[in-house]
């Protein structure tokens, strides 16, 4: 909340009085407002079940979030249609969105990440590890 609120007059100062790189940084930092609690409850559980020996589920969480959601998510946001992404081979499509686009799909990323750990934890096998 406190981010939230104040970035705009914190903003300019990091960004070296820029406004398109104050308003940017503000846009980023309100976008992680949102999905900071939710990471913060992923990162507790997942912590808890590896604790307990619960380790591939927090695996699979990790690699399902990060590798199959965010990265492709990432990518398409942020370039732009046609964009080179790896030897020759075009984006068939995409936002060009720049950093904010990055930077959404890490915080929708990061909202996933916590309800699929809130899943995990619920399901309760973590309870039943041999360590």
């Amino acid at each position: 909340m406190v981010g939230w609120l104040y970035v705009p007059a914190i903003a300019p100062v990091l960004a070296g009085h820029k406004p398109e790189v104050a308003a940017e940084v503000v846009s980023i930092v309100r976008w992680l407002c949102v999905s900071e609690p939710l990471f913060c409850l992923s990162m507790v559980i997942i912590g808890g079940m590896q604790g307990a020996g619960d380790t591939k589920r927090p695996l699979w969480i990790g690699l399902v979030s990060l590798w199959g959601l965010r990265l492709p998510i990432a990518v398409v946001l942020s370039l732009g249609t046609g964009t080179v992404i790896f030897s020759g081979i075009q984006l068939p499509f995409g936002y060009a969105m720049g950093a904010i686009g990055a930077w959404i799909a890490m915080s929708f990323t990061q909202g996933v990440q916590g309800f699929l750990a809130a899943w995990a934890w619920k399901q309760g096998k973590w309870k039943t590890m041999k360590v």
